[in-house]
């Protein structure tokens, strides 16, 4: 226990070194509490991803099904000529 204890001050009372010791365990706790927030929030995060990835699948297949039938009752127009391609939204990691 003396390697321990070979940074604090020599006039530490056990008292103050028992007081160290419960703010220390406290902050540990704390701090696992912390990291398992986080890991939750990751979850969470990656779980709203896919399913706005998911939405917005829907919503592009939506849209061109109707795009399809506007042209069908129309015919060909300039509208629709032309349309840019989808650019797939890419999640990083990091």
């Amino acid at each position: 226990m003396q390697e321990e204890e070979a940074w604090l001050p020599q006039s530490c009372s056990h008292r103050q070194l028992r007081h160290l010791a419960e703010v220390i365990k406290s902050l540990a706790g704390l701090h696992q509490e912390h990291h398992e927030m986080l890991l939750k929030m990751r979850d969470d995060q990656k779980c709203w991803f896919h399913a706005l990835v998911q939405a917005q699948q829907e919503d592009r297949e939506l849209f061109r099904s109707w795009m399809d039938q506007e042209g069908q009752a129309e015919g060909p127009s300039p509208r629709s000529i032309g349309t840019p391609a989808h650019v797939a939204l890419n999640k990083t990691t990091g």
